[in-house]
């Protein structure tokens, strides 16, 4: 909260914020405390009760920490957490007991985390599983960092291996071993060597780079320190980390490393995160170059707005860069100024023109110091403090309740700005929690009829998200108690804005497994006060009950949706479920609306008597609707909408609900290939079977098998063309339908006269699909023909062979042979493999010696090559003769 000083005051609290920052200083290097409000009199020779007011102020405003002891004692926050690389969540604390256990986790454990930046917001899960991870007995578990190069995976690793040696998980003299997969040959015998660091840290990196054979030997060395740790024997640690996506990672290999960490990249982190980031390199780079840096406003925001590729290892090398360039013109001042172009080129170019003359500061520069934002945490307890100075002065009767309404409304504006202009963060949990939250408040906006903008869904996702992320209160015990005073005014004064909130806070806890507290219960109820100044709470309640999993939700979800407006509630009963167990969320449910008339709609037995279960309710009117259906919860919404009286919405609901029947028979044929037989049914049957699994996919055609005589029959081919549009008939013999054309069941295995199935076809398969069928027809027409015929061979892998040989010649020939041809040259080449392989072969025939016949030979043998060396066979040349004669009846070679 602002405060205005006058000048002499303003100088004095400067003077005594300078002095807390010196001896934060001093805490940071010895640990001591020793600034007090005696210590600031001593030192200014004012009053020790003018400087507990100043000290008091700073603390208000977020700019030192106060821990209330004997004495009370003070420290500069800023300074306090770049010395210590941390962040905290509150400035007030109870006790030097509870500050101490901040600089500890929740165990009571040394927290060597706290060195990340970061640690207690972006990466404060990540955290918290490598901290799950090191303890789980007896040795820890193998755990995997995933994360984009530069972003901090070896950092997190050491810390991991620092916190277990400082809380004497691992034995003092344990080592951290480091092994890169992207050593190549090395890296299987470092990982075997990383055997012997008993009870140490081993650190693989890059493990995507690991060759088939080194993975495996990783996946038993895992397997076996286990099974080691089974033994409770002691044994190396593994930390593993990949710049892939887990999804790319060997299955095999994830499995045995139970604990899997996602570090985000630096662009998904909080702004705020970024901004620690950079003024941490910034002021690493001012003691390396032992100089004091300024920046001017333009070349901070370049540099925090730039998107880094590489992360923070980019982001390091960056400021380093720009430092070093910014140096080479320093003077004897001591003092270093960065300027827009002594930044990198790419960064140079974000920077427009426009941007330069428009920038009110862009020739002023600054030390870093003025360039540390105000925390979020610390805008939090502004918010609050403001409320609660607002409060005591309405207490006290300085102004009346729409007074402080109104200032506190505004209050309010200024913190929902805030959390919308100065915050940025990308992660995914942010994300995912922003549409969930949107759903939840959209369907109470929509069940009050209120307004309750996207952009609150935005500020309330990340009010939530930071409380997530915080395991410590922002607030005192003082302070809860004064919000627990505002909240029962509230109670009082705001009671259907108050109503609302506690509906939202208990759906969110509900669903989310979050809490939200009294200060931002205060924010939801002063912001619903502020857009929505009339809430009418008397409307109609209405809900839907119904048997069956989701049987009420349905009605309801396209109900609400076609009325525009949610007007109805679900219930939903399974079938096993009691009415006795439905009757007391729904008295639950109806009593927490406040609402004063409510609409059941029911489908029917037992649930028509429910209403009378909660005729208790004092000044509670309840209708009931039986025979529940979609057209009639929407005319009852409809009614409901247009206010009008519960009364008369059941009496004209039940005029116009009335029950209509029609009976339409389907026009539409199902299209049909009809094969026939005089006789061999399971044959015709084998064809059929044979036909249909040629076809490359499914579609929406019936193969239907025919006796002759049946076709023959008048009162049998009438109920087939009834019900069926029949595009072709197949069979030994033709029954002559009128306009069905026929082809001979002995030319499809012949594969003869095909165009006219392909025609038929062509209606379903594109040209590569009719290519496709023909080719399964040939090939499984040859294995049917040829499975009779072979003995010890298998006859599909045999045939698959075959056809990729014969489809070679038909290549090397430049020729296209018919199917015809294939079929036949299908069975010959099959059963003369097996001949061969059994040392059957038929008597030689002699074949003429022709140039044109060599040739083919040639081209034989080198189409055949691998089907000869697949069956350890040779071919002889008699043989080939004779797939030369049988080729030549067809073609000319």
């Amino acid at each position: 909260m602002a405060h205005v000083y006058a000048e002499k005051e303003q100088k004095t609290i400067e003077a005594i914020h300078q002095i807390v920052i010196t001896c934060s200083k001093q805490y940071c290097e010895q640990g001591v405390l020793t600034c007090t409000a005696q210590s600031v009199k001593e030192q200014l020779y004012i009053s020790r009760s003018l400087a507990s007011l100043y000290l008091n102020h700073l603390t208000k405003e977020g700019k030192i920490i106060k821990i209330i002891s004997r004495p009370v004692y003070f420290l500069d926050r800023q300074t306090i957490e770049t010395g210590l690389s941390m962040r905290f969540s509150k400035t007030v604390f109870e006790d030097v007991d509870e500050f101490s256990a901040l600089l500890r986790d929740q165990n009571g454990k040394k927290n060597d985390f706290l060195k990340l930046i970061g640690h207690s917001t972006s990466l404060k899960y990540c955290v918290h599983q490598c901290v799950m991870a090191i303890n789980y007995p007896p040795n820890g578990l193998p755990l995997l960092l995933c994360g984009q190069k530069g972003s901090g995976r070896q950092l997190m690793a050491r810390c991991m291996y620092e916190y277990a040696l400082s809380n004497h998980i691992i034995d003092a003299n344990a080592s951290f071993f480091s092994v890169s997969c992207q050593k190549g040959d090395h890296s299987k015998k470092m990982i075997q060597d990383s055997l012997k660091e008993q009870e140490g840290f081993v650190y693989i990196s890059e493990i995507e780079c690991l060759k088939k054979e080194d993975q495996s030997a990783l996946i038993a060395i895992l397997h076996h320190c286990q099974i080691e740790a089974r033994k409770d024997k002691a044994s190396c640690r593994f930390v593993l980390s990949t710049t892939q996506p887990l999804e790319s990672i060997d299955k095999e290999l994830l499995d045995v490393i139970p604990v899997q960490v996602q570090i985000p990249d630096l662009e998904s982190r909080f702004l705020s995160d970024k901004r620690d980031l950079l003024l941490h390199f910034l002021k690493k780079e001012e003691q390396q170059l032992q100089c004091r840096l300024y920046l001017n406003p333009l070349s901070f925001g370049a540099l925090l707005k730039y998107h880094y590729e590489e992360n923070i290892d980019q982001l390091k090398s960056i400021v380093r860069w720009t430092c070093a360039n910014a140096a080479a013109d320093r003077n004897d001042s001591g003092i270093v100024t960065i300027k827009p172009l002594d930044l990198p080129a790419s960064i140079v170019r974000t920077l427009s023109v426009k941007n330069m003359m428009e920038e009110k500061e862009a020739g002023v520069y600054f030390p870093l110091a003025h360039f540390y934002e105000e925390r979020t945490e610390a805008k939090a307890n502004a918010y609050a403090q403001a409320l609660f100075d607002d409060y005591a002065a309405y207490v006290r009767g300085a102004m009346r309740f729409d007074e402080f309404l109104y200032r506190a409304s505004n209050e309010t504006n200024s913190y929902f700005d805030y959390h919308i202009y100065k915050i940025r963060c990308q992660s995914e949990e942010l994300k995912t929690l922003e549409t969930m939250v949107s759903h939840i408040v959209r369907q109470i906006a929509e069940t009050y009829q209120i307004y309750l903008s996207a952009n609150f869904s935005i500020v309330l996702s990340r009010i939530l998200y930071m409380l997530m992320m915080s395991d410590q209160s922002a607030e005192s015990r003082q302070d809860k108690e004064r919000a627990k005073e505002i909240y029962t005014l509230f109670d009082r004064r705001l009671e259907k804005e108050m109503m609302i909130a506690k509906e939202l806070r208990q759906t969110i806890k509900s669903l989310l497994d979050l809490s939200i507290d009294d200060v931002n219960m205060l924010f939801i109820c002063i912001y619903i006060s502020f857009y929505n100044k009339k809430i009418d709470t008397s409307r109609i309640t209405g809900v839907i009950l119904s048997h069956g999993y989701s049987t009420a939700s349905s009605i309801t979800d396209a109900v609400n949706r076609m009325l525009g407006k949610h007007v109805f509630e679900a219930i939903d009963m399974p079938l096993d479920t009691s009415v006795e167990s439905i009757v007391s969320p729904l008295r639950k449910f109806v009593q927490q609306k406040s609402a004063q008339q409510v609409l059941l709609l029911v489908d029917m037995g037992s649930l028509e008597d429910i209403g009378s279960s909660l005729s208790e309710i004092a000044n509670l009117n309840i209708g009931v609707l039986n025979n529940i259906s979609t057209k009639v919860a929407l005319s009852a919404g409809m009614k409901i909408l247009q206010n009008q009286d519960l009364r008369t919405i059941l009496k004209e609901v039940c005029e116009e609900s009335q029950i209509s029947y029609q009976l339409i028979k389907s026009n539409r044929k199902r299209k049909a290939i009809v094969f026939s037989a005089e006789n061999g049914i399971e044959a015709t049957k084998r064809v059929i079977d044979l036909f249909v699994k040629s076809l490359p996919n499914k579609m929406d055609l019936d193969f239907l098998y025919f006796a002759y005589e049946d076709l023959d029959h008048s009162a049998q081919c009438e109920v087939l063309l009834q019900e069926h549009e029949v595009l072709l008939l197949i069979g030994s013999l033709n029954p002559m339908l009128e306009g069905i054309p026929f082809i001979a069941l002995e030319d499809i295995i012949a594969n003869e006269n095909i165009s006219l199935v392909n025609s038929i076809l062509s209606e379903y398969l594109d040209s590569a699909g009719i290519k496709q069928f023909n080719k399964n027809l040939v090939k499984n027409f040859a294995l049917l023909n040829i499975i009779g015929y072979l003995t010890i061979l298998n006859p599909e892998k045999l045939l698959n062979a075959v056809e990729s040989s014969i489809y070679k010649l038909q290549q090397h020939l430049q020729l296209t042979f018919s199917n015809r041809l294939i079929i036949g040259l299908n069975m010959h080449i099959s059963c003369l493999i097996e001949r061969l392989v059994t040392n059957t072969e038929k008597e030689k025939e002699k074949v003429e010696q022709t140039a044109k016949f060599m040739a083919f030979v040639q081209v034989f043998q080198e189409s055949f090559d691998e089907l000869q060396q697949l069956y350890k066979v040779v071919i002889p040349d008699h043989e080939i003769g004779y797939v030369y004669r049988y080729i030549q009846e067809e073609l000319t070679i």
